[in-house]
């Protein structure tokens, strides 16, 4: 994005706009063991049980802890942990948002696959926010940049109905707890055919239309809070 400083007028804007915070990997440990050992490897490493380490992450948020779509085992792949942020990926993603505080605006947590527009909640069944009229619009313009980008069609909704329940998710606890309204999830491509090992023909489109995504969400959320109109 910051290449087109100066020479792209909607990215200059959004730039000047905003300050944009990137975790490019929040899960290092994991990440580098689905190198070396396990190419699906999600959770992270901690523990020391033989045969069943590691904790995910994106279960251990405070936000429903311990609810549906989780597991007290730590051997299942969305083993939650023993309390809500009790690993240092969870925690240390909970205090550099607390850190900013209100001066973010928005918030978008980036997964695969399934092409999906997330918002909150994942902690209960059929559970709406009372901000769900404003996320769901935010969701629809990320949606419908990505589809005139690419013809790609990403479905929106709740975390709960398109994917089922997933209790202490980060994008929950950043609407419940950090208290910030635009909190999105997003599940990028494909569908199925290839799920997790997506091949690298199609890395780049889809990086290509998450970014335009990415951008549609951020103008979305100039107008709604800063009232701001960036073209």
């Amino acid at each position: 994005m910051a290449t087109g400083y100066g020479s792209d007028s909607t990215i200059t804007s959004l730039l000047q706009t905003f300050d944009f915070y990137i975790f490019p990997v929040v899960n290092p440990d994991g990440y580098a063991y689905t190198f070396s050992s396990d190419r699906l490897w999600r959770k992270n490493r901690s523990g020391s049980r033989p045969g069943c380490r590691g904790v995910d992450p994106n279960r251990n948020f405070g936000s429903g802890f311990g609810g549906y779509g989780t597991s007290g085992h730590p051997c299942s792949d969305i083993y939650r942990g023993s309390q809500a942020f009790s690993e240092s990926e969870s925690r240390a993603i909970r205090d550099a948002i607390l850190e900013l505080g209100s001066r973010i605006k928005g918030y978008v947590t980036v997964h695969a696959y399934s092409q999906l527009i997330l918002v909150p909640y994942g902690h209960g069944r059929a559970t709406y926010t009372r901000d769900y009229a404003d996320q769901i619009a935010a969701a629809r313009a990320i949606s419908r940049a990505i589809q005139s980008r690419s013809g790609v069609y990403y479905q929106v909704g709740t975390i709960s109905n398109l994917l089922g329940s997933a209790a202490g998710s980060s994008s929950d606890w950043v609407y419940d707890g950090a208290k910030i309204k635009y909190s999105i999830a997003v599940e990028l491509r494909d569908k199925g055919r290839y799920g997790f090992l997506l091949p690298n023909f199609l890395i780049v489109p889809t990086a290509d239309e998450a970014s335009e995504g990415y951008k549609a969400f951020a103008k979305f959320v100039a107008r709604r809070e800063l009232n701001k109109f960036i073209q």
